[in-house]
């Protein structure tokens, strides 16, 4: 009864922690004679499967059945440093992320965003429309050179210090044209690039037009080929206050056209959207606390940059194609990898073919001080020596103790180096955070993570490393007001608003207590528009009140434009941009709507 006991109490604990405490349980019941040979199950492989493909199989295949969508094929691709599958050679299929975030001691991997508009079936030098000829150019030049079209929800598990293939690209277009269905999307289907399309929902309707339709749309998101991500509601500039508006209508009008976006899309497609791609690329620290309000998770800009693992989520980087792009240009807007010595390479930053290793001689990378490497070389050596034992346990073939005896060797081998390199991880990252020079901190942090994938505070930290997006935090005084307290952050009352807008549990004076602490969106840093031909009064055409300022002019043309495109009234609609762009040059909408009109006409 007594040894009934203990063999339950071992079984119970195996089934809690695998592993090594399984290698001992399968030890202590061979040795005791407890069980025969035929009932011990197979041991689980942690980190790599180690397969012998048929002549059917692809990686695309592999990536189905093992880690449980095509999505991974590149992983198993890379690691074994192979074009294709060869029938009855061993294929290694890592289980989990091998090299996080594209990170290793000789720099990171960036992901580029390409960000298109519109699409016409003939070539075109404006800076909003590709013609269709150059954009089945630029996608042939991606698939001929190894380049994934990764999905949106890919580049997400990026950011967070996921693995995506070494030569990634994520594809964007912006405003809902009717082009992107009729053009684009023929051709990303072709070439099996998937793409996001963010669109200002008062731009579709139910009939197509020049913009898209909502049975478009959703045609186009069953395919899986197109996910759909808001660009606000009306494609308004969230950045600027318009003539005469209050700064709580300006807060009000942030929010709406933010939440009833999602909204929108939600109730027209029964699609749950997180990610934003700001009118204009402008954003700011307001822009960017009210969309993670609403429930966004990341934010789209712009700016002509490709995005490491640590770019800040509502600060992400994207290369704008223009139309006039020939080779050359397209190129310049895909590099894959920023150089950065962080210390001495270990065979493990230096190829993707970790299959290469020597893992059979695990020993010698720790000999030479290559601990990461050793640490890989072991893991990989543990799954082999547990994928050999299967192959005798399946076929009935007798094992010894001994065997399970090194396995459990192994395992304790790879504990060791995993308490090391934490330990170095954890030295890297308390050297960085005292760290005052940001350069020195930047690559303390990252040496963090390449010792540490699972190191959160040092992830975090990368990503807030300007701290431009971060909250404020307030440290509620004695006798402190909303308007104090307003004042105290932004040098006025009115903006006093935010306060119980961003901390709920405020909701007036009576509310506040000395010692709590408030967060509040920081002041935006200030951004200005050059506006030409700003010096002298010009004649734009009848107004009917002539004591209107320029701006207001501007804004009511504008406006008017957008009701006569609205009602199809194309060449009327640009009559008025042209009267708003007089009054105001800087009108950055009505000179972006002027712009896409203009190439409609033409």
């Amino acid at each position: 009864m007594l040894l009934m006991k203990s063999q339950n109490m071992l079984v119970r604990l195996w089934l809690r922690e695998k592993g090594s405490t399984y290698v001992c349980l399968v030890l202590i019941l061979l040795l005791s004679g407890c069980v025969s040979l035929e009932k011990i199950p197979p041991l689980e492989n942690t980190h790599f499967l180690f397969i012998t493909p048929s002549e059917e199989e692809t990686f695309e295949t592999l990536a189905k059945r093992y880690l449980g969508d095509v999505k991974y094929a590149a992983r198993i691709k890379e690691f074994n440093g192979l074009d294709r599958v060869i029938a009855s050679q061993e294929v290694i299929i890592p289980l989990q992320s091998f090299r996080p975030g594209g990170l290793t001691a000789n720099g990171y991997q960036l992901v580029p965003v390409l960000a298109y508009h519109h699409f016409s079936r003939s070539n075109s030098n404006r800076k909003m429309i590709v013609g269709e000829t150059r954009l089945e150019q630029q996608l042939r030049y991606l698939q001929d050179n190894g380049y994934y079209g990764i999905t949106i929800d890919q580049f997400f598990d990026f950011l967070e210090f996921g693995q995506v293939p070494e030569k990634s690209v994520l594809i964007t277009i912006d405003d809902g044209w009717e082009s992107t269905y009729s053009i684009a999307y023929p051709l990303l289907k072709k070439y099996n690039y998937p793409a996001v399309l963010y669109i200002p929902t008062n731009h579709i309707r139910e009939q197509k037009g020049r913009f898209l339709s909502w049975d478009q749309i959703r045609s186009m998101l069953v395919d899986e080929t197109i996910d759909i991500q808001p660009h606000t509601k009306t494609h308004r500039n969230l950045t600027e206050r318009r003539q005469g508006e209050s700064f709580s209508s300006y807060i009000n009008a942030i929010r709406s056209e933010l939440g009833e976006a999602k909204h929108i899309i939600s109730n027209k497609l029964a699609h749950e959207t997180t990610s934003l791609s700001y009118p204009y690329g402008a954003a700011n620290s307001f822009v960017i606390a009210f969309a993670e309000l609403e429930g966004y998770t990341t934010g789209f800009t712009v700016k002509r940059e490709g995005n490491p693992f640590f770019q800040n989520n509502f600060d992400l980087n994207r290369a704008m194609i223009f139309g006039g792009y020939r080779e050359r240009e397209f190129v310049k807007n895909i590099d894959i990898f920023e150089s950065l010595k962080l210390e001495e390479s270990e065979p493990i930053d230096e190829s993707l073919n970790l299959a290469q290793l020597d893992f059979r001689n695990s020993e010698k990378y720790e000999n030479q001080g290559q601990w990461r490497t050793a640490h890989m070389a072991w893991k990989i050596y543990r799954d082999w020596l547990v994928s050999e034992l299967n192959k005798k346990l399946m076929n009935n073939i007798n094992v010894s103790t001994k065997e399970y005896e090194q396995i459990k060797q192994v395992e304790k081998r790879i504990m060791g180096l995993r308490d090391k390199t934490k330990k170095i991880a954890s030295e890297h990252y308390y050297a960085a955070i005292v760290e005052k020079e940001q350069n020195a901190r930047f690559k303390g942090l990252l040496r963090t993570l390449l010792y540490d994938p699972k190191h959160k505070d040092a992830l975090q930290k990368l990503k807030v490393l300007d701290q431009q997006f971060d909250m404020h935090k307030y440290l509620v005084k004695p006798n402190d007001s909303l308007k104090k307290i307003s004042r105290s952050v932004y040098k006025n009352e009115y903006k006093s608003i935010l306060i119980p807008i961003f901390n709920t549990q405020i909701q007036s004076n009576d509310d506040l207590t000395a010692g709590m602490i408030l967060n509040l969106p920081k002041k935006p840093r200030k951004h200005v528009v050059s506006q030409s031909n700003q010096g002298r009064k010009k004649s734009c055409g009848q107004v009917n009140n002539s004591n209107k300022s320029k701006e207001k002019l501007s804004q009511e043309y504008y406006t008017a434009a957008m009701l006569e495109f609205n009602n199809g009234k194309t060449s009327k609609a640009v009559s008025s941009l042209d009267t708003s762009l007089c009054f105001n040059p800087g009108n950055l909408e009505a000179r972006e709507m002027k712009e896409l009109l203009d190439t409609l006409l033409n």
